[in-house]
């Protein structure tokens, strides 16, 4: 989640994200406006603007923890990825009210956030329990553009 994904992609400066693979590329900004997201993940689109975004997803929404096979670890580096973000951009008050809302609306994300880890999202595999097809595992690989870090396909 660059700072602008994590932030859902829309904030003054930002550019959409393109559509990855797999968290967060697929569940990146940009992705949210795809409508495999909405059959994979949730209806990013059906969701108001301001609740479009894969953090407040792992962390709120109770479907994320039945959907994701390691919910555990799924939310463990969703929170390293946002401290990740919140180092390189420290002055982000759209990213600072995402962290102090995750804070205190989930004590799991204040313990991960505690453990002051950050994680770069490169290639990994993914587990899904999906509702309709069963179990899936999707491998994913993160790709940033040299001239735009903040950019995520």
């Amino acid at each position: 989640m660059g700072g602008c994904a994590a932030v859902g992609g829309d904030a003054p400066g930002c550019g959409r994200q393109g559509v990855g693979a797999e968290e967060v590329g697929a569940e990146d900004a940009g992705f949210h406006d795809h409508a495999l997201a909405g059959r994979l993940i949730t209806d990013f689109r059906a969701l108001p603007a301001a609740e479009r975004n894969q953090a407040r997803f792992v962390f709120l929404d109770p479907h994320a923890r039945e959907l994701y096979r390691d919910w555990p670890r799924v939310a463990a580096d969703t929170a390293a990825m946002l401290r990740l973000d919140a180092g390189r951009h420290p002055d982000d008050p759209a990213l600072s009210h995402l962290v102090d809302e995750l804070s205190i609306h989930s004590k799991e994300f204040s313990r991960f956030w505690a453990d002051n880890k950050v994680h770069r999202r490169t290639t990994d595999t993914k587990g899904y329990h999906h509702p309709l097809v069963g179990e899936l595992t999707v491998t994913y690989q993160a790709l940033t553009p040299v001239d735009d870090p903040d950019q995520i396909l």
